[in-house]
């Protein structure tokens, strides 16, 4: 994903953590960070960058990369430890990074529909292998 400016960046991660557009989107980010509504105003309008302090903790906040908020470089997602990428594809660190932006009402809605269609999924396996072995018997 390529943010050139930091203030694109910030906006991809105020988008990505569903912090909505708009005049309440300031008002909101500058209560996120302790911050007036002009410092978050600018940090938008490209007229000033946080500190390098306050840089770690939104993206800590945002949950972000650091080195991504900062520079551009990178990913926008939270890098795994090198041990984790061994068993978490891309499609799997996408699925965890976008079931962390669901409310916990909706994650609880997504994990019972996970568990229900696999359920179903895994009685349908269990189906098909009797029917095989049947047939395989013939």
């Amino acid at each position: 994903m390529v943010a050139d400016s930091f203030s694109r960046r910030l906006d991809l991660a105020l988008t990505a953590a569903q912090i909505p557009p708009g005049r309440n989107r300031r008002k909101l980010v500058a209560e996120m960070f302790n911050v007036s509504t002009e410092a978050v105003r600018k940090w938008l309008a490209e007229e000033n960058t946080p500190s390098s302090k306050r840089l770690q903790e939104m993206a800590q906040k945002l949950n972000v990369d650091f080195d991504w908020l900062a520079t551009g470089r990178g990913d926008m997602r939270l890098a795994f430890r090198e041990e984790s990428s061994t068993y978490l594809t891309s499609e799997r660190r996408d699925l965890l990074f976008y079931f962390d932006q669901l409310t916990p009402e909706q994650r609880d809605k997504t994990l019972d529909d996970i568990k229900r269609r696999s359920d179903k999924n895994y009685h349908l396996y269990q189906e098909l292998s009797k029917i095989q072995k049947h047939l395989t018997k013939r």
